[in-house]
């Protein structure tokens, strides 16, 4: 202890817990005689680490997403369910599914169990490249320690802006995480989620200012599940780097979750603690997915606001009252119960004697009047039916022969109906107006020709020599022209009267109303 220097940080492990005054008295002592700055114990007891792996194992994550989740867990709160219950229970599991689907259940890592195998990053801060942290080597909670500006905080700094390309010192911008004497940093991180191993790898670039772009850096993220090797079994990199993060906070959880409840950093030990009750329960209900029950307490809240308005109308009773009557009035029903079956006991004693009797007086052709009148009751009944029948027949009988005239007329329609002629006719129609649409284009073509001709002619009324140069090439396109254009003229105005002619065609054979014939006539014989 001589050789350790004045104003050291002191930690005691001890794998038995020591009393106050013990740890006291060392306190004392190390400040007193070696000017300790700091005395902090740390308590390792032996565990047996086979039993806490099984334990470990046995910890599962229920899907509060699954109504079947929530039945299970009410019926272990409450205990054994009687027989006497099953309809209430029935009621319960109706609600369960009922207000479900309503909940909004975030996406994100709720519940999720992970963890940090290792870190590796290069240039992060004030760090260099080829560094490396084993975090399987370290157990329970990990604190840093080190003289002022040796890189403590740049570490955690570092992990924040691997897992979630953020920070805890309030850092706007990423390129303040690079090394300013270097271009890019990175960062390589393995960590188990659930039993199954991932690795991230995020990388940033620094890029100058240019134009009124600010200087600033350009961050790049790759997502995979891994085995044990570190072999790639599955690549979960989404197309932009958005998607990717995405994926990786349905793993992890969102930062803000992250440094209230698994990491502290400098100064911010006690800002969990320093939060009210509330805060701290939202905190807790975010970071494990409870507040799904927040939601389906508020839900079930609307739905009964309309029963508590019920109830209150109600008269207010004396319940114990009431149940001892009730009971009172069961068991007086019980009493009548054995009553009423004495007496029908006799009624039917009798009955069998007064049977016997009178199959005696009648020679063993007695009739039960009771039997008797239910057969003559039941052959009324027949006898109704059959007239029913018979009334029913005879409506049935001529609305068969108004059928049979309709068919007889529907069939003579069809015979004398000019079917092949109008078909005929309707695809001369068709043609009619195929040669009308091709007449039409072939018109709008020569008569553009023939203005274009017209146009051309025109220039030579402008020009000085008029004939006299015809072969000039200014003009002489125009003197060719004024050649073609009285026939182009004979054969726009015949064009023209071939066009109305098949347009006057077109407009007879359409007023005939051929299609709606045919269709009319296809619905006929259908």
């Amino acid at each position: 202890m001589k050789n350790w220097p004045p104003g050291a940080r002191y930690r005691i492990r001890s794998n038995i817990q020591l009393d106050p005054k013990t740890q006291r008295k060392v306190a004392t002592v190390l400040r007193r005689e070696h000017n300790a700055d700091e005395v902090v114990y740390k308590l390792e007891l032996k565990q047996d680490l086979g039993l806490s792996e099984v334990i470990a194992n046995k910890i599962k994550i229920a899907d509060l997403a699954n109504p079947e989740t929530h039945k299970n867990l009410l019926r272990e709160y409450v205990g054994e369910v009687d027989a006497d219950d099953i309809e209430f229970w029935a009621e319960v599991d109706r609600i369960i599914e009922e207000i479900l689907p309503k909940v909004k259940i975030s996406s994100d890592h709720k519940g999720n169990k992970w963890s940090i195998r290792r870190m590796n990053f290069d240039n992060t801060f004030g760090y260099g490249s080829d560094n490396s942290i084993n975090f399987q080597k370290l157990s329970g909670i990990v604190g840093l320690f080190g003289k002022n500006r040796s890189g403590k905080s740049s570490i955690p700094g570092t992990m924040m802006y691997g897992l979630f390309n953020s920070n805890d010192r309030g850092i706007s911008s990423v390129q303040h995480v690079i090394n300013s004497r270097q271009q890019d940093c990175s960062s390589d991180i393995i960590f188990s989620v659930n039993g199954k191993l991932y690795r991230l790898e995020r990388h940033s670039v620094r890029y100058s200012a240019r134009g009124a772009r600010n200087a600033g850096a350009m961050s790049y993220l790759s997502l995979y599940e891994i085995d044990d090797d570190g072999r790639i079994l599955k690549d979960l990199s989404g197309e932009q780097r958005r998607e990717t993060e995405k994926e990786l906070r349905a793993l992890i959880g969102q930062p803000e979750d992250f440094m209230m409840t698994s990491f502290a950093a400098q100064g911010s030990m006690n800002n969990f603690i320093a939060q009210g009750p509330t805060e701290r329960k939202k905190t807790i209900s975010n970071f494990m997915g409870l507040d799904v029950y927040d939601q389906m307490q508020l839900i079930l809240k609307e739905d009964s606001a309309g029963v508590k308005s019920l109830l209150k109308r109600l008269d207010v009773k004396d319940w114990v009252a009431e149940t001892r009557n009730e009971k009172q009035n069961i068991c007086e029903l019980e009493r009548r119960k054995d009553d009423l079956e004495t007496e029908i006991h006799d009624f039917r004693a009798r009955y069998s004697l007064l049977k016997d009797q009178a199959n005696e007086q009648s020679g063993g052709n007695f009739i039960d009047p009771a039997a008797l009148a239910h057969k003559k009751k039941s052959l009324n009944l027949k006898t109704k039916q059959l007239t029913d029948i018979k009334s029913n027949l005879v409506v049935l009988e001529k609305e068969k022969m108004v059928t049979i005239r309709r068919l007889e007329k529907y069939i003579t329609i069809r015979d004398s109906f000019p079917l092949e002629s109008y078909k005929r006719r309707s695809e001369l129609l068709s043609d009619l107006k195929n040669s009308l649409h091709k007449m039409s284009s072939k018109f709008d073509k020569e008569k553009t020709l023939m203005c274009s001709q017209n146009k051309s002619v025109k220039l030579l009324k402008e020009v000085p020599c008029e004939d006299q140069f015809p072969t000039c090439k200014f003009i002489k396109e125009s003197h060719k022209n004024k050649l073609l254009l009285q026939t182009q003229k004979n054969l726009v105005g015949s064009l023209k009267d071939e066009l109305s002619e098949a347009k006057e065609k077109v407009a007879e054979l359409e007023t005939e109303g051929l299609l709606q014939k045919i269709n009319r006539y296809d619905q006929l014989v259908k």
